[in-house]
């Protein structure tokens, strides 16, 4: 971070560091490589013992700080100069030339959980060497292949190794396809670049373009010389730590005097960065360089002094290469060869050193020592057990931001509500595995309760509107890897038809629940039969048979045969209230509720005739037709009877003509008598004297017949 603002960095008024670690790590010689595997240190020199325990060249140390001595280690003849942790191995290089009493020279590689030589690994024995005094560094490269550089000259034959360097192939076959220059003296450093490779170390002859070039090269993948790096213009001795910074910039210390003293910084390409300033180093090399993790670097090697500073062989820089003297002289003591070689980053900001030293901070310290950097404390704890929260302690730079993992037990989560904290605004991830602070400005301390987790079920139905019938599950939610039986309960006029979803079947009962569960109670309707039948023929009733819907209508279409009807009197049904349409084809129930029938009867239909008379008052005469009502298709004969005075003029309507005879009568009739009245002549009128004079006739008459009687 300082590497972006460096005035932050010089802002903090002490970051000098503490020992940490007690005397364990006490060794009677130097110390020159340090690698991690999983929570086990390893440390590699040229130590016979780790205080009064034999321990050849080789030690394992427990995380705090005591020696592991539950696996037995390989045991080198001589110097280890490098460790690297690859793939399940460790791979180790040095001056030795036999592990555990067999032929192994400078390099094997060993199973780092149990410490079996690997007895496959066998790179260098056989090799045709005029001299193989050792190897200083190695790596290993993302496809396996292993580059060894050090203090070597092959013979010239056919299977011998090049001049320095070389590189294996993963089974420590000589990768022959990797043809590096010959160089002229040892190579002490070599770092990763992408696909291409920085060498350091005391050659002088790599010829480039004409160009004699010093200390520094880079190789192509292949080994060939990349003349595209520029050259950096060394004088005096050589590289002896190479590093590729986050920023891309390269990373140069050694026993050089220009142009920078000891440590300088390149552009990608190796230009020099001018922008990182010559520290004022007063001693004779920088052998480490490494990243501080509040930015900055830290150096070490053999050294008095910084920037006019006491400094003994142990320093920080700013990012622009200047003395940060808020990190205090650590006072790395020894009466000779005195030196910090290597600098290797622990967790929860610890620092190993090794070298040839005996005392730091004035503290006895043989050779090698945990620091620890400034910085708060961060716990974290968990009340009522259900889970874990990791790291329970870690070191946090001041102002920077502090994560905690989270591990629940199956079936719990983070209690949200119950995280209590003195460490000032925290947050949780959305998968509740992640609890970061952002500023720790405090020793401070998060505490986490872990609850049971609940699973939802969904209970749904089909239909969807729920019309069917209702399902309810208990319990629900569920706890996790608990039990719930869901229950489903039709409507009127539905039946249950059973279970889909995450239940399937007609009963439902969820097991182990571990995840929301889904589940489905399907219903189908209810249906009542409606059946239809017809008595004595003469029609159809349809359909015969229908399901209807509990409390729905139902409607029964009614065929009679030709001059047929229903007969309303005479239907029967069990189906409850029921109607007849005007035109007596449809037959409708108004609800039905049960399996239930209608009977019909069809009766044959008669035709009214009309029979009416003209004069309409009827004094004319009479009509009447026999029979009436007809039969549908049958004859009726109308008769018109005259009153006296009229006479009988013929029929209208239906019927025309002297007499009528309706034949196939299909629909009503009608039918007019016309009457005619009768014509009668004139009868003499008698004048007043003539009736006078018929009455006296009369009057005589009668009294002759009296005489006469008498």
């Amino acid at each position: 971070m300082a590497l972006l603002l460096p005035g932050l960095a010089r802002a903090q008024t002490d970051t000098t560091p503490t020992l940490v670690a007690p005397g364990h790590l006490s060794f009677n010689n130097s110390v020159r490589a340090f690698v991690q595997d999983g929570d086990k240190l390893w440390v590699g020199g040229w130590f016979s013992y780790v205080g009064s325990s034999l321990a050849l060249r080789l030690a394992r140390f427990n995380a705090d700080g005591t020696r592991d001595t539950s696996i037995t280690l390989p045991q080198p003849n001589d110097w280890v100069h490098v460790l690297v942790h690859s793939g399940g191995h460790i791979y180790v290089g040095g001056d030795f030339t036999h592990v555990n009493g067999m032929m192994r020279p400078y390099i094997f590689r060993f199973n780092a959980a149990t410490g079996a030589l690997d007895t496959s690994f066998q790179p260098l024995v056989g090799t045709t060497t005029n001299s193989f005094i050792g190897i200083k560094d190695l790596l290993v490269q993302p496809d396996g292949k292993v580059v060894i550089a050090g203090s070597f000259v092959g013979s010239g034959g056919s299977d011998s190794m090049p001049n320095y360097i070389a590189r294996l192939n993963p089974d420590g076959t000589r990768d022959t396809s990797f043809t590096p220059p010959s160089l002229n003296n040892d190579i002490w450093t070599i770092a990763q670049q992408g696909d291409k490779l920085l060498v350091g170390g005391y050659f002088t002859n790599v010829n480039v373009n004409g160009t004699l070039r010093h200390r520094l090269i880079r190789l192509n993948a292949d080994g060939t010389v990349d003349t595209t790096f520029s050259d950096p213009g060394f004088i005096g001795n050589g590289v002896l730590h190479l590093s590729v910074g986050d920023d891309g910039k390269i990373n140069v210390g050694g026993a050089f005097n220009g142009p920078r003293k000891y440590i300088m910084r390149l552009a990608a390409n190796g230009a020099l960065d001018t922008s990182f300033q010559d520290p004022g180093i007063v001693g004779s090399y920088v052998a480490d360089i490494l990243p501080h993790p509040d930015g900055g670097w830290l150096i070490g090697g053999s050294f008095s002094s910084v920037g006019g500073q006491p400094r003994a062989d142990l320093a920080r820089l700013h990012a622009d290469g200047a003395l940060d003297a808020s990190f205090g002289n650590l006072a790395v003591y020894r009466n000779y060869e005195r030196d910090v070689s290597r600098l290797y980053p622990l967790a929860n900001r610890r620092l190993a050193i090794g070298g040839h030293f005996s005392h730091v901070l004035g503290q006895p310290r043989s050779h090698a020592a945990i620091l620890r950097l400034p910085g708060f404390t961060v716990t974290a704890s968990v009340t009522g057990g259900n889970g874990t929260a990791t790291p329970a302690t870690q070191d946090v730079v001041p102002g920077q931001p502090a994560t905690i993992t989270l591990a629940p037990d199956a079936g719990h989560a983070v209690d949200i509500a119950n995280i209590t904290s003195t460490c000032g605004q925290g947050s949780l991830n959305a998968s509740g595995t992640e609890y970061t602070v952002a500023a720790v400005n405090a020793n401070c301390a998060v505490t986490f309760q872990f609850v049971q987790v609940f699973h939802s079920i969904t209970a749904t139905t089909d239909p969807a509107t729920g019309e069917g019938g209702t399902v309810t599950c208990d319990p629900n939610p569920v706890p996790h890897g608990g039990d719930s039986t869901c229950t489903a309960t039709a409507q009127p006029g539905y039946t249950f038809a059973g279970f889909s979803g995450d239940c399937m079947g007609p009963t439902c009962t969820l097991t182990n629940v571990t995840e929301p569960k889904r589940v489905i109670a399907e219903f189908s309707r209810l249906l009542y039969a409606v059946t239809a039948s017809v008595t004595g023929g003469n029609g159809t009733a349809t359909p015969a048979t229908q399901d209807v819907v509990p409390g729905q209508p139902a409607t029964i279409t009614l065929a009679p045969d030709a001059g047929h009807a229903v007969d309303i009197a005479n239907i029967t049904s069990t189906c409850g209230q029921g109607s007849l349409n005007a035109s007596g084809t449809e037959y409708t129930v108004a609800a039905v509720n049960a399996n239930c029938a209608v009977t019909f009867q069809f009766v044959q239909v008669f035709h009214s005739i009309t029979a009416t008379t003209d004069p309409a008052t009827g004094e004319g005469g009479t009509v009447t037709c026999d029979p009436n009502p007809v039969p549908h298709g049958g004859d009726s004969t109308c008769t018109a009877t005259a009153q006296p005075g009229y006479t009988f003029a013929g029929f209208s309507g239906d019927c025309t003509g002297a007499t009528c005879t309706l034949t196939n009568v299909s629909a009503p009739q009608r039918v007019t008598a016309n009457f005619s009245a009768v014509s009668v002549h004139p009868v003499p009128t008698l004048t007043g004297w003539g009736l006078m004079l018929l009455g006296l006739g009369a009057a005589g008459l009668g009294a002759w017949r009296l005489r006469r009687a008498a």
